[in-house]
């Protein structure tokens, strides 16, 4: 280890040790999430996992140099974040994949629908811009407004062949 990223490591240490015990927790439980996520991607794009869970490890050893051993437990002869703190990384991972799922719906109907509404010089106009005009946003309001109130109960797929 470098002096310099030992220093840095100091430094780091004496803040994380002014944490109290719900700090420090927070701030373990927004590492779980997004290690979790580094994780499914690595997995997805088929990389090599090691560095994420050395990560994980170095982690769990810092929290417990910092004495908050009440967030670490064995499991199998291997550290981890206690199983409430698991639950809980699972809860906000469930959410904001509902969340996500929901916008992602919004925004990607709201602008096929408003690109189905322009005439082809609007949409030369359009596809030179960087941002989309506010026009758009009231076709994301529209699909808000319908998935808040019947999900995805109304949507459909049409067997017919869709004319352009």
């Amino acid at each position: 280890m470098s002096k310099q990223s030992l220093r840095l490591r100091l430094k780091m240490t004496r803040k994380l040790k002014d944490l109290n015990s719900r700090e420090f927790t927070e701030i373990l439980l927004t590492f779980m999430v997004g290690n979790t996520v580094r994780a499914f991607i690595a997995e997805a794009r088929e990389e090599d996992e090691k560095q994420i869970e050395e990560q994980l490890n170095y982690i769990i050893n810092l929290t417990e140099e910092l004495g908050h051993n009440d967030l670490i437990e064995e499991f199998e002869g291997v550290k981890l974040p206690t199983s409430a703190l698991c639950l809980e990384e699972e809860k906000i991972r469930e959410e904001y994949d509902d969340q996500e799922f929901w916008e992602n719906l919004e925004v990607r109907l709201g602008q096929r629908d408003f690109y189905k509404s322009l005439t082809t010089s609007e949409r030369k106009k359009v596809n030179k811009n960087l941002w989309l005009p506010e026009k758009v946003h009231s076709y994301y309001e529209k699909y808000r407004k319908e998935f808040e109130k019947n999900g995805i109960e109304r949507l459909r797929i049409i067997d017919k062949e869709i004319v352009k």
